[in-house]
């Protein structure tokens, strides 16, 4: 591995993957990759874009605004999914193509985040701790963020938790999706995001399969990065009724599904069946019969799904 001197020492080059999921978001894919590029001394880094649009002109887009890469990649390619089957498998399938490079750190990225900050200082941290899930802090909006999400155990509700907040009791702290960094080891020994997950509970998921194969793991925030999220393009289209029917359906489904497959919370999940039920209801009053169907149809999901793996841990 070739080393580099910075005031007078050696330092090894990190061997970095980046993965990015583009779902009708190529708007956003080229300035997340220039702010990579911009932070990127120190890193050896190979980047793959997932394309999950499954539609010829926004695939067109996405190759005509990355043309033009700026240098300082190590590797750069396109994928084009033939189906889109979630957030999760674009990413497993964005990692089956970088794991032939021996990397040593991965981070999956949103399209529509902005990075800052010393990228190699905190690349060299997740490589030194396998056991641990790494987030970074982020500006949404006029919010600042710690980068972690957590879910209720009761409620079965998640958020985004504010920069120097208590951790909640009686939930589980996950790193944020928008931007999760792993060491290469520990993300091919967890085989990726569960396929149990369309879109939603991936970071929780994984966090609770992190703890059953390494008890002591920790979920933490690095220091050294900076990232600003638009939020919202992922789900969805940018148009506002059909993406909430998205989030509501999908939300709803990875909550219950998430509540069933793990042992450390199945005494809840008919609770958040009930809680859901409720929402449903709520939602179809308040914002149409559109959005309660949604949020009807994700418990119908929730009940129905079957584990990919034949048990539930």
């Amino acid at each position: 591995m070739e080393l580099e001197t910075e005031m007078g020492l050696e330092v090894d080059e990190i061997r970095l993957g980046v993965i990015v999921v583009n779902y009708f978001s190529s708007s956003q894919v080229k300035q997340f990759l220039d702010s990579l590029v911009a932070v990127d001394s120190g890193c050896e880094t190979y980047v793959c874009v997932v394309d999950n649009s499954c539609d010829n002109e926004e695939f067109n887009r996405l190759e005509r605004s990355l043309k033009d890469m700026p240098p300082g990649l190590a590797g750069f390619e396109i994928v084009r999914s033939t189906v889109n089957a979630g957030y999760g498998r674009g990413n497993n399938l964005g990692w089956d193509s970088l794991k032939v490079h021996s990397l040593e750190v991965v981070v999956i990225a949103n399209p529509d985040v902005i990075l800052s900050g010393d990228l190699s200082s905190a690349m060299r941290r997740v490589r030194d701790n396998r056991d641990t899930l790494f987030a970074t802090p982020t500006r949404h909006g006029a919010r600042n963020l710690s980068g972690l999400g957590a879910v209720s155990f009761v409620t079965g509700k998640s958020r985004q938790l504010t920069e120097g907040a208590k951790l909640p009791k009686f939930s589980l702290t996950y790193p944020g999706g928008h931007f999760l960094a792993v060491a290469a080891g520990t993300w091919e020994r967890l085989e990726g995001f569960s396929s149990d997950f369309f879109l939603y509970g991936e970071e929780a998921d994984l966090t609770l399969r992190m703890r059953k194969i390494e008890p002591v793991s920790k979920v933490q925030v690095l220091s050294d990065i900076f990232v600003s999220h638009s939020g919202g393009l992922t789900t969805g289209s940018e148009e506002g009724r059909r993406k909430s029917e998205i989030t509501y359906r999908h939300g709803t489904r990875s909550a219950i599904v998430l509540f069933r497959k793990h042992r450390i919370l199945r005494f809840w999940w008919p609770s958040i069946v009930g809680i859901r039920l409720i929402f449903a209801l709520s939602t179809w009053l308040k914002n149409g019969r559109r959005s309660g169907t949604a949020v009807f149809l994700g418990i119908l999901d929730g009940i129905r799904w079957r584990p990919t793996g034949g048990v539930i841990n």
